[in-house]
């Protein structure tokens, strides 16, 4: 089996050299990874990202969001979480089997002492509460299977990076259900650095299958370089891939009145979008809703729509950025 690290912590660039293992490398070999996100949430492939995030906490928090291959639910990653990837073949019509893969991983929780058990469809708890979340993916005749282990993370910023307001948006997406997390740490006897945890995983990944390190060759790295630029990086890929969704929501804006928002969002462009309230303006809202369909959520293309329209016109007194954190946040 080979072993390979990204050595880099950008959720991003490590996506897309998953991918890159997955489709090149682990198209011939078992691989083995593992590697970690810092200040990272990463979204399931099939949910609507801004369902599953807190935006404004992520915005001030510089916390990046990304889109992985795999389903399931929205995680938040940082260097106290350590993430591992499995690479094998596979029939293309093969059932997901998350317990094959997790139990070296549970043996060695166990032989540190943590009672940790596989439940559910793809988790890993302790004494009731989640250490681990999985997922699977598969291309062509290869499995991809990767997980998280909560060793340290901050757990308090994992509830309010995830945090959203109830029925703010409407989809038939993938939604993510809130488990009760906690960190393996805290079921240690003695204290674990993160290296030693790893350097522990891959012993006993050695014992199953002795592991042999790759290193990727400079052509393999700017492959992957392109794959982060073109589509890990891309707001596409991340925003814009979620499913059609609609949102409804109220905001009371300091000298404008309060202003209500329903809008229904395709491809990540606003497709329909309607206002109501007590605000005042020379101009029909509807006016102003019609110039903007089409539009996308990208924040870069959303604010050069909104700064060639008079906002004033359709709501007195209000600016460029209350408008665009209505629409966003």
């Amino acid at each position: 089996m080979l072993y390979i690290e990204t050595k880099s912590t950008d959720p991003q660039y490590n996506l897309a050299f998953e991918e890159y293992v997955l489709t090149t490398v682990g198209s011939q070999q078992n691989c083995f990874m593992l590697w970690q996100n810092d200040n990272a949430i990463i979204v399931g492939r099939h949910q609507n990202t801004v369902e599953e995030i807190n935006l404004s906490y992520v915005s001030e928090n510089n916390i990046r969001v990304v889109r992985r291959l795999t389903g399931g639910g929205a995680v938040y990653h940082d260097l106290g979480n350590l993430n591992f990837s499995f690479i094998t073949g596979v029939s293309e019509h093969a059932d997901l089997d998350f317990a094959k893969f997790l139990a070296p991983i549970i043996s060695l929780l166990k032989s540190l002492g943590v009672n940790a058990e596989f439940t559910g469809r793809n988790d890993v708890v302790v004494d009731g509460k989640k250490v681990s979340g999985n997922s699977q993916y598969i291309h062509r005749n290869r499995l991809l299977h990767h997980g998280t282990l909560l060793l340290s993370s901050n757990l308090n910023k994992i509830a309010s990076a995830l945090k959203v307001q109830e029925n703010k948006y409407v989809s038939k997406s993938t939604k993510s259900v809130r488990s009760r997390v906690a960190n393996i740490s805290d079921f240690l006897e003695n204290s674990l650095s993160m290296e030693q945890f790893k350097e522990l995983i891959l012993a006993k990944i050695n014992e199953i299958e002795p592991i042999e390190y790759w290193n990727p060759s400079d052509e393999a790295l700017n492959e992957i370089q392109k794959l982060t630029d073109c589509k890990y990086a891309t707001w596409d890929w991340n925003f814009g891939k979620s499913p059609k969704y609609s949102i409804n929501k109220k905001q009371r804006i300091e000298g404008v009145g309060s202003i209500s928002l329903s809008m229904e969002v395709v491809g990540g462009a606003i497709e329909k979008m309607a206002f109501s309230g007590d605000y005042l303006g020379s101009g029909d809202s509807d006016e102003f809703s019609r110039e903007m369909i089409g539009c996308s959520l990208e924040p870069k293309e959303l604010k050069e729509r909104l700064a060639q329209i008079d906002l004033k016109k359709y709501f007195a007194g209000i600016k460029a950025d209350e408008m665009l954190d209505l629409i966003l946040m």
